[in-house]
């Protein structure tokens, strides 16, 4: 059998996929001001906190730099209201890591000790910004019975008060000139930045870097990691630049952090205006960006020692770090290395020393997290902080949306398999791939009897051919469930030449080979041995999509390997047969778009994949037309045409469609609103 990949495997791929996520709710203009100071509470804002855990953190000099711990409820009120009329914050998460807390609706809080200790009390300070949003909150007269609960109710019992909406005016259309065009420059795109790294001349006496933002130049440096981030909501941009003896850390155009030495990934992203350059780098900084705002990044500390730094504040020191790091429950959670063991971290707390760890499994929510880890010669499971130790051998494991948990075990040459607690019935000779369905109330895995391969999939049992087939690819198309948790899309061996994909165990016409991202894809089969490859370089496959479109095959137009579910719609883009004989007489050929049971276009060209709202009301795309370049809004053409729409953003908590185009050798961010106007 392929045997499993550990983190010390893999580490160039995990250093390009990193993308912690980040949200905020307003837009940012197109030049930055520096990020919003946290203020201490004014006087007339009175806040108490119930059931504080608190332990201060020392920083480098020795003074207090934050603290760790966890507070149940936050309450505030206006003191100079009759009555006091007192409103509970509600909580993305309760943990105090660094000093922090995480707020639904007002960002983080900062929890800062007074006298020196928790023990005397504690100040709170809150973002600049924030703090009209918060008293607007507290003085609020619509919601004043929401936040004083009669006795018995659930918020009286201890359940957050939900976030009241924000409503906001209607977005009207805006073009804002960002910088000049330069068609081939590297650096970092989005809607709201454009960052040119600008490299010196091979015969110029300036050796120089500089990195053009938005227009303005910054710098000098003595050099600029190729790898500039953009945060997942497009509105915030970071680098890594050398100034003398330190690397700095800009965030937003704002100089925030300096390190002795940053960690470094194998290998990195060099994005170019209209395309991305895969190269390999050997200053491709790592850091990502901290949920509400500033960066987190392992670098070297004044001890010699490599920390976990977040928003500055360094983390314990160790010989090195994992290139991967993500954000579970609002903390940091990362793996540090010292001599060849591995220790866990998760916000304040540490996990280890083992032998090895397997690369983390997070919730769709990102509140949950599964983690193999051995020592010893014996392997457990870390979930959520605590660890599982099965019966026997682990061998797959797997987390569900919401944190549902699923591994196998080995024990005496049987394989068994536990889900959410419960040991399932039956005993296999090895199981392999579990899957949670959308649900969370149902599991697959592929399980051997003998020499029998079979897909178990919730109550039903599929058999499959000689034995089972996959398309190795972070190994997430072993098995794919529909989005109602109804059905399973899988592949199965045919011959040594290659497989078929089965749908609920009947084969389907054709077969349909997913994607990736910039990945070489291994086609394996059950014996370990290499059935074909591919390069994968698409993107990814929404796999809730091809099953639908599977579902739907020869219904639609939709091929399952290009289609995605919106919602519960099914969407694709329908491009001309690449089978031209290398005439290229299908280079002219319109493309079209399919959008549940609507069929738009032709265009020239569909140059983007359809992004739609949350709710569902709305969904646009980018084209090319006859004109130009164009959006398409709900099935209707906008009349702005460009030279050329880059980055294409669907701003969900704004209802606009946000672009970075060119026009007359500028580049602009172009606000396009989603409701008609």
């Amino acid at each position: 059998m392929k045997p499993k990949m550990d983190l010390f495997l893999g580490a160039l791929l995990a250093g390009i996929l990193l993308t912690p996520q980040a949200r905020t709710q307003q837009p940012m203009p197109a030049r930055k001001a520096p990020a919003p100071a946290f203020v201490p509470l004014p006087g007339d804002i009175q806040c108490s906190l119930q059931g504080l855990s608190y332990t201060p953190v020392a920083g480098a000099t020795g003074g207090t730099a934050g603290g760790n711990g966890a507070v149940e409820h936050v309450t505030c009120w206006i003191a100079t209201k009759t009555p006091v009329q007192k409103r509970e914050l509600p909580l993305a998460s309760n943990a105090v890591a660094r000093g922090f807390v995480l707020t639904r609706n007002f960002g983080r809080l900062r929890i800062a000790p007074t006298h020196g200790g928790a023990s005397s009390g504690v100040a709170i300070a809150v973002r600049s910004d924030q703090l009209p949003s918060l008293r607007a909150f507290l003085q609020s007269p619509d919601q004043v019975a929401a936040a004083v609960p009669a006795a018995g109710s659930a918020s009286a019992q201890g359940e957050a008060v939900k976030p009241q909406p924000v409503i906001k005016p209607p977005a009207t259309y805006s073009e804002t000139k960002l910088t000049a065009i330069r068609p081939n420059g590297e650096g970092g795109f989005s809607p709201y930045w454009v960052a040119y790294i600008v490299s010196p001349d091979k015969d110029s006496a300036d050796k120089s870097y500089y990195v053009e933002l938005n227009g303005d130049r910054l710098g000098p440096y003595v050099n600029v990691s190729p790898w500039v981030r953009i945060s997942s909501d497009q509105q915030h941009i970071a680098f890594a630049a050398q100034k003398g003896d330190l690397w700095t850390l800009v965030l937003d155009g704002v100089e925030k952090y300096s390190a002795r030495k940053l960690l470094w990934a194998g290998a990195s992203w060099s994005p170019a205006l209209e395309s991305n350059v895969f190269s390999n780098e050997v200053n491709a900084a790592m850091f990502g960006f901290v949920p509400g705002g500033g960066l987190a990044y392992p670098a070297s500390g004044d001890d010699g020692l490599d920390h976990m730094f977040v928003d500055g504040v360094p983390g314990p020191g160790f010989g090195g770090f994992s290139s991967q790091f993500e954000w579970v429950n609002g903390a940091v959670f990362a793996t540090g290395f010292t001599n060849e063991k591995a220790t866990v971290i998760h916000g304040a707390k540490q996990f280890g020393p083992y032998d090895s760890v397997s690369y983390e499994q997070i919730s769709d929510d990102g509140q949950h997290y599964a983690q193999r880890v051995t020592a010893q010669g014996v392997s457990q499971i870390l979930y959520d902080d605590a660890l599982i130790q099965p019966k026997g051998e682990i061998g797959s494991f797997a987390i569900g949306p919401h944190g549902e948990l699923a591994y196998s075990y080995t024990e005496g040459g049987s394989s068994r398999v536990v889900f959410n607690g419960q040991e399932l019935p039956d005993t296999y000779q090895f199981v392999d791939y579990l899957a949670v369905s959308p649900d969370g109330k149902q599991l697959a895995f592929w399980a051997r009897k003998g020499s029998q391969w079979m897909l178990v999939a919730g109550d039903k049992t599929y058999p499959s051919a000689r034995g089972y087939f996959i398309y190795i690819a972070g190994d997430q198309y072993a098995v794919m469930w529909s989005h109602d948790s109804q059905h399973v899309l899988y592949f199965v061996r045919n011959g040594k030449d290659g497989g078929i994909a089965m749908l609920d165990g009947a084969a389907l016409k054709n077969s349909y080979a997913p994607g990736g991202f910039m990945v070489m894809g291994i086609i394996q089969d059950d014996d370990g041995e290499i059935a074909g490859e591919q390069m994968m370089g698409n993107g990814g496959i929404d796999r809730q999509g091809m099953v639908e479109a599977a579902l739907h095959e020869g219904r639609t137009g939709c091929l399952p390997a290009s289609s995605v579910l919106i919602g519960q719609t099914l969407s694709c883009i329908v491009r001309p047969s690449s089978n031209d004989n290398g005439n290229g007489a299908n280079a002219q050929q319109p493309e079209r778009v399919i959008y549940g049971d609507k069929e738009e276009g032709p265009y020239k060209k569909v140059a983007s994949t359809v992004s739609a709202t949350r709710d569902g009301q709305h969904y646009a795309y980018v084209v090319e037309s006859d004109q130009g370049w164009q959006v398409v809004v709900d099935g209707r053409l906008r009349p702005q045409v460009f030279d050329q729409i880059y980055r294409a953003y669907l701003n969900d908590s704004d209802n606009t469609y946000e672009l970075l185009a060119s026009k007359g050798g500028n580049l602009y961010h172009v606000v396009q609103p989603l409701a008609a106007q």
